[in-house]
């Protein structure tokens, strides 16, 4: 285990499984530290049949072949066994990282079991979530288009959307469902160019909303975290959009 140096900026974490394509996740956690400023930190969290040594050798090849071809950031790595919710769960309790980078992951135990990637968005509630699908390669985020979904957006998300921003002269782009209240007026943000696109509310406007943002250029989609649970047969729109959206996203604390 190797932990990171005190340095200024953002505490980004990135959960690795060796078995998934591990290059194209590290760099894409790279690649968002490097924009953001900070510090990163692997996370891995080993199977009952792999060797501890060779988990380390690997994760170690993994960050020096990076650092050959990326401007140096400080990258440490954390290794951790037992079982994967449990060590995920103790880890954000513990390190209570800025932002979590992971890939999208589907796997479920049964009909009603639960995913990786929705257990780490029900387990924290300080920590912001970066979550990309497979094969999605980060590139330049000097003309960013983003998006951005949700009202209740505070000032710690305003903030991470600013640094993600900075230098992109590209309008943010507002999505949202018309409130049955007739409430059509969008609230400040401190963006200095924006465009709205505001969709009718009905029981299908969440999936014409998605519908819409995966045929645009929308290259990230932000949006802040509601209610953990629901009840039976509720939408949790956050879960929602993570299933059915074909582009990054960032889940907001």
């Amino acid at each position: 285990m190797e932990t990171q140096q005190n340095t200024p900026g953002y505490r980004v974490s990135v959960l690795l499984e060796l078995s998934d394509n591990p290059e194209l996740v590290l760099y894409n956690a790279v690649q968002l530290t490097k924009r953001m400023g900070g510090t990163l930190e692997v996370f891995h969290v080993k199977s009952a049949g792999q060797s501890t040594a060779d988990a380390l050798s690997e994760i170690k090849t993994l960050i020096a072949q990076l650092q050959k071809h990326e401007e140096r950031i400080p990258i440490g790595h954390r290794l951790e066994y037992g079982n994967v919710k449990h060590r995920i769960r103790d880890y954000l309790a513990l390190v209570k990282p800025d932002v979590l980078v992971m890939g999208k992951r589907r796997n479920r135990m049964g009909i009603l079991g639960e995913s990786i990637t929705e257990f780490v968005i029900d387990q924290t509630n300080a920590t912001n979530i970066f979550i990309f699908g497979e094969g999605q390669r980060l590139g330049s985020f000097d003309e960013l288009h983003l998006g951005v979904f949700g009202r209740n957006l505070n000032e710690k998300g305003k903030s991470i959307i600013m640094d993600l921003k900075k230098d992109s002269q590209s309008a943010v782009r507002l999505f949202d469902i018309n409130p049955q209240t007739g409430e059509t007026e969008q609230p400040a943000y401190p963006w200095q160019r924006t465009i709205p696109y505001v969709f009718t509310q009905s029981a299908t406007a969440l999936d014409a909303l998605i519908s819409y943002v995966n045929r645009t250029q929308t290259q990230l989609l932000c949006m802040p975290k509601g209610p953990s649970r629901t009840f039976a047969f509720q939408t949790n729109a956050v879960r929602e959009v993570l299933h059915k959206a074909k582009i990054p996203l960032m889940i907001l604390a």
